[in-house]
């Protein structure tokens, strides 16, 4: 399984502290695709513990591997239950659960090779 993190937006408080543009929240998207092209997606937010100023990093200057460790680290333990949710999605995907059936008493029309009479 492949996992991919995404942050398609950040909440940022403009000045705070005496910095500029501090990160308050991510918002986070985490997709797991398969060998087979099977993918499931989960959404969310997390907030951000607020910056050390001795270890500030500029806006313009996160990355993602720094933000996806932000990520990971608020969500703790939880981290691995979402990915375990993406398993399971996708495991679902390729055997259901459930399905929707006919009643055995109704077949489908028989398709034919034989041109109709004419």
């Amino acid at each position: 399984m492949i996992y991919e993190w995404t942050f398609p937006a950040f909440h940022v408080a403009r000045h705070a502290d005496g910095l500029s543009n501090v990160v308050t929240d991510v918002d986070w998207r985490l997709s797991a695709t398969d060998d087979e092209g099977h993918s499931a997606v989960l959404t969310g937010r997390v907030g951000i513990a607020d910056p050390d100023a001795g270890s500030f990093t500029d806006f313009d200057s996160l990355t993602p591997e720094q933000v996806q460790a932000w990520v990971e680290g608020q969500l703790g333990s939880e981290a691995d239950k979402l990915k375990a949710m993406l398993d399971a999605r996708i495991a679902e995907m390729i055997d259901p659960p459930t399905a929707i059936l006919t009643p055995p008493w109704e077949t489908a029309p028989q398709e034919s090779d034989e041109e109709p009479a004419a």
